[in-house]
């Protein structure tokens, strides 16, 4: 059986001047290097076993993301991972560009899914090896002045990480 280890600590670099659109990325990352280092449940589980993880993420919009994943091969050291994975939003304000007062962005609808797989060596940090494809779609409704502009946009991440 496996369970989680103790979370690495991320630190951030100080920035003299703070730039918004910087501090968003290195949360968005520190989030994900956070994520990455600890896939596993607080429980043992052993071969077989799924679990559900639900996070909320900051990705210039409020999403929920829930992970349903499911230990395929443990050995002594090593454990494989897959991963289904569901992200919706709820309608919500957008970020929008430093300086424009006279816009407006708004989410109407955001979803998407994916597969992933990933494989831990428990004297690593993170894991060794991991890839992930999600395909998803953002509608959202730019208004500036009295004009309103639909966007929508099909969405496909595709995440791929070797170890050495």
């Amino acid at each position: 059986a496996v369970r989680r280890r103790p979370a690495p600590t991320f630190r951030l670099p100080a920035l003299r001047k703070r730039d918004p659109q910087l501090d968003q990325l290195l949360q968005q990352m520190k989030q994900s290097f956070s994520q990455l280092s600890d896939p596993l449940p607080a429980e043992a589980v052993g071969v077989g076993a799924r679990w559900e993880t639900t996070l909320e993420l900051d990705m210039g919009m409020e999403v929920t993301a829930v992970y349903d994943v499911q230990l395929e091969e443990l050995t002594e050291d090593t454990a494989r991972l897959s991963t289904r994975i569901t992200q919706r939003a709820e309608p919500q304000s957008l970020p929008v560009p430093e300086g424009a007062t006279d816009i407006e962005s708004l989410l109407e609808r955001f979803s998407s899914q994916g597969e992933g797989s990933s494989e831990l060596d428990f004297s690593r940090m993170i894991p060794i090896s991991a890839e992930a494809e999600v395909s998803g779609r953002m509608e959202a409704v730019m208004t500036q002045g009295n004009k309103k502009t639909p966007l929508e946009t099909d969405i496909v991440v595709r995440l791929q990480l070797a170890g050495s």
